[in-house]
């Protein structure tokens, strides 16, 4: 803040950017006394995904291919 402040001056507005980060510095103390103990140790499940490629049969038929493009060269 102090480095923006010299570049900025010390205006109305940079005065309220300073007062605007102070109450996040608060409130973000707050959420951390309030959040669960337990919670924070605890870690996602990592899930491995294969470099082998994918069944084909997975692709055929009518099955949903959103991103892939229109297969009739024209949106919907």
């Amino acid at each position: 803040m102090s480095r923006l402040e010299q570049q900025v001056g010390g205006s109305l507005d940079m005065r309220r950017v300073r007062a605007d980060a102070t109450r996040l510095g608060e409130s973000m103390a707050l959420l951390r006394e309030s959040a669960p103990k337990e919670a924070a140790r605890e870690r996602p499940e990592m899930v491995t995904i294969p470099d082998a490629p994918y069944d084909p049969k997975m692709w055929a038929g009518e099955r949903d291919d959103e991103g892939l493009g229109s297969p009739y060269r024209h949106a919907p």
